[in-house]
């Protein structure tokens, strides 16, 4: 390398024509470098001059004979070029760019949504770890306020960390504002001890004073709100790991790793098996079977019998009927609540009983677990040709839930932010309705309306005055149904019955008609899944209020009537799991046999519980405060609410130019001029503020 530099040999007048043109040649790495964009250019054929002229606009004079000059010295690639030694002194004429790095892997990026994706996606144990110790930001992952130089434009890959120039004038105009640097470990290391003993010498001194008598237990709840007071979460989960919890409730996803659950007290890893996600990846999609028979069911279902289904009261139907949602994406918002809940409960039992305990803050009865291990060791989830040998996985005590060493793989996915829906909306009230029930009438719509819809188009299913279709495969080879037919599907049990599906019925009825111990609701496995869904963030610390938690509760309630009209009225024998066809006569009789006791407001069942839970959360959503907090940044340029959600003031003004250009592009018979349908935009516009304008026009035949 030295022999090369002292080949290249550059004269003085050589070293002020390159400075003129604001370009430096740099040793001992060999490179040309513009000063004025911070970054060395590549030197074949005549990219340098080309450089000059394009970007900088130097007249073609002042670069006669560059390029020979620059081609002579046979300079190599600066892609090629080492990196050098992190910490060096800052090179004064290349671009000096801020970035960040993952302080346990060490990957460096100038975007903190990368890093922070990144984090939470590979070091998901590392984030557990540290958070005994009080770090629960992923700020205190990433090494924030790095300073970067490479040879190449932006090129984070081969840069290289610089001591920051100390003189004041080297500082740019943004680095004025930016942030302290991190606190060094040392340091770091040496405040959390006397954090720990601060806290340490705390507690010792509470714990000399005198024990809480009744009266400060009785203080302590009345300052709790009254939501809290109603649904006793603080009651429910006393005792419990909320973040182990939140994991257990997630969907099952296609991998072949295992699902990481967390980290439980006593630094103990929890994950769920591959084999048991795969397991639970069948059962959900046989519950998604049942869901579709539960809506052909509905929809060869008399109005006066959904009436009844709907209806909250013991002696008088509802106004309106039950109906099915009406938008794919919402039903299946719906369905994963239940999906949810029975990957939740079957993953609780396959875990240890001490862990189960210790994570959920209660026990199964002899009942529940009977009904786990009906629906988890029944042979329809079995494959046929492999009989012997998934029979042994499926027996199989341990499920690798409980590991002291580290992972080998990573963890499962992690799980799609949920996608929160709550529509509102008002329908008329019933005349028929008493003053006792008027009021619960008017909430209940208010939250039904996201479930059930104003109205349902021709296309959708659920009316009497509608086109019923069902397929052949559903039909029995008999093709669509006319309208006005009263033809319905076939009574007779034949070889479509699949047992896959009538085991999770089976499950599924005996969870919604389940019985509450000692009068405890949160003691039903649907009540206290509930609870569960109501608690907000990954870490769980927070409680979702009335406004956010009542579109859970309208899930809860609208899958869970599905489930009582399959069992009870199915259009379809379960033979499987015990339950006969529909009768001709009497349905109504048959549903109230069963309605009266666990489907109505006041019954000790979870269906009564979701009722009561709901109207009272609707009428505590008139008296308190938004729903949402919105937060300006401090230069006032973005806004952020529910926690991660941005938006800035660039994305917002961008709105109205895509409206805009939509809008031109729609406008009929318009050329395709821009004037052109500015005017045609001007003209309707004030067609629609001026209605006598709009009046006259549609006279005319220009509307």
């Amino acid at each position: 390398m030295d022999l090369m530099h002292q080949e290249i040999q550059l004269s003085l007048d050589q070293y002020s024509r390159l400075e003129k043109l604001h370009l430096h040649f740099n040793l001992p790495e060999q490179a040309i470098i513009c000063t004025l964009c911070g970054y060395a250019l590549a030197t074949d054929d005549d990219r340098v001059g080309r450089h000059l002229g394009e970007k900088h606009h130097i007249p073609k004079g002042a670069r006669r004979k560059l390029n020979a000059l620059i081609n002579s010295l046979q300079l190599p690639s600066p892609e090629t070029l080492p990196k050098r030694p992190d910490g060096s002194a800052p090179h004064p004429h290349l671009q000096i760019q801020e970035g960040k790095a993952c302080r346990h892997c060490g990957l460096r990026s100038t975007s903190l949504t990368i890093l922070s994706r990144h984090v939470r996606t590979l070091h998901k144990r590392d984030i557990a770890a540290t958070r005994s110790s009080g770090k629960h930001w992923l700020r205190d992952h990433i090494v924030d306020n790095l300073a970067f130089q490479s040879w190449t434009l932006k090129d984070i890959k081969r840069a290289w960390t610089i001591t920051p120039p100390r003189a004041s004038t080297q500082r740019s105009k943004k680095s004025d504002n930016r942030l302290l640097q991190p606190v060094p470990d040392p340091i770091q290391r040496l405040a959390d001890q006397l954090l720990h003993e601060e806290r340490t010498r705390s507690e010792l001194h509470s714990a000399t004073l005198n024990r809480p008598t009744d009266g400060d237990v009785l203080s302590t709840q009345a300052l709790l709100t009254n939501w809290m007071r109603r649904t006793g979460w603080d009651r429910t989960f006393e005792g419990a790991d909320y973040q182990i919890l939140i994991s257990l409730s997630s969907l099952p996803m296609p991998s072949s790793q295992p699902l990481y659950l967390g980290m439980h007290r006593g630094g103990h890893e929890l994950s769920s098996s591959a084999t048991d996600e795969n397991r639970l990846l069948s059962i959900v999609a046989a519950l998604d079977r049942l869901f579709d028979q539960c809506g052909e069911t509905v929809r060869f279902t008399d109005v006066s019998v959904r009436r009844w289904l709907r209806s909250r009261f013991t002696d008088r139907p509802y106004k309106a009927p039950f109906e099915l949602v009406s938008q794919s994406n919402s039903e299946r918002i719906y369905r994963n609540e239940f999906k949810r809940c029975i990957c939740f409960w079957l993953r609780v039992w396959r875990l240890p009983r001490a862990i189960s305990r210790s994570v959920t803050g209660r026990i199964f009865t002899t009942h529940q677990r009977r009904m786990l291990e009906e629906l988890w060791l029944d042979s329809c989830w079995t494959p046929c040709d492999n009989d012997d040998e998934n029979a042994e996985n499926a027996y199989a005590g341990s499920a690798l839930w409980l590991r002291q060493e580290n992972l080998s793989s990573e963890a499962g996915q992690e799980e799609e932010e949920e996608e929160e829906e709550e529509e509102e909306g008002e329908e008329e009230e019933d005349v028929d309705d008493d003053d006792d029930g008027s009021e619960f009438s008017k909430s209940e719509d208010t939250a039904s309306d996201a479930l059930y819809g104003e109205g349902l188009s021709d296309e959708e299913y659920g009316s009497d005055n509608q086109w019923y279709r069902v397929s052949e495969s559903r039909n029995g080879g008999q093709g669509e149904l006319q309208p006005g037919s009263h033809r319905v599907p076939s009574r007779e049990t034949d070889n479509s019955c699949d047992p896959s599906v009538d085991a999770v019925l089976r499950f599924c009825y005996e969870m919604v008609t389940e019985h509450f111990e000692d009068g405890r609701a949160s003691s039903a496995l649907l009540v206290y899944f509930s609870a569960v869904r109501g608690l907000s963030r990954q870490e769980g610390n927070e409680y979702l209020r009335p406004a956010r938690y009542t579109p859970i509760l309208s899930r809860l309630i609208y899958c869970t009537r599905l489930i009582f009209l399959e069992a009870i009225l199915p259009l379809r024998a379960h033979t499987y799991a015990g339950f006969a066809v529909r009768p001709r006569y009497g349905q109504l009789a048959a549903l109230n046999a069963v309605r009266v006791d666990q489907m109505c407001d006041g019954t000790m069942s979870p269906l009564g519980e979701f009722l009561s839970l709901l109207a009272y959360g609707m009428t505590l959503q008139r008296s308190e405060g938004p729903a949402w907090h919105f937060d300006w940044s401090e230069d006032g340029q973005t806004i952020s609410w529910d926690g991660d959600t941005r938006l800035s003031m660039g994305q917002f003004r961008s709105l109205a130019h895509e409206a805009f250009r939509q809008a031109t592009e729609n406008l009929p018979g318009q050329g395709n001029n821009r004037l052109d349908k500015w005017k045609a935009l001007t003209i309707a516009k004030s067609s629609w503020a001026n209605p006598d304008s709009y009046i006259s026009g549609k006279r005319d035949g220009r509307t």
